[in-house]
């Protein structure tokens, strides 16, 4: 929601020489917000159009088991985080718990 707040430019994030996936449980996190207005829903569904969405296989479920144990995070990060990792994907967010994951290439924003 940094984005569609201009708290974060979309020139700093995308570069449209590169491909952008999203996890899918990202983007189910992103379209259950309670959007202010059909402006700012409009604005991240179009910003969503970025991506390929990835969705959870087998590695990425192993993966997951595993960072939830090591690191007891819940679920949905652990989901986000294993799909990185699977992918060799860097994950940007603002949640600077995550920081601690040192299988994870993270890239914080807005901190």
């Amino acid at each position: 929601m940094y984005l569609s707040k201009e708290i974060i430019n979309i020139d700093d994030i995308i570069d449209e020489n590169k491909k952008y996936a999203i996890s899918i449980i990202t983007c189910m996190e992103i379209l259950g917000y309670n959007f202010q207005n059909k402006q700012e829903e409009n604005f991240i569904k179009n910003f969503l159009l970025y991506f390929e969405a990835v969705y959870i296989d087998k590695d990425i479920t192993n993966k997951v088991i595993k960072i939830r144990k090591k690191y007891k995070i819940k679920l949905p990060d652990a989901i986000i985080v294993a799909t990185c990792i699977s992918h060799n994907a860097m994950l940007l967010t603002n949640d600077i718990r995550l920081k601690n994951i040192t299988e994870l290439n993270l890239k914080l924003l807005g901190v």
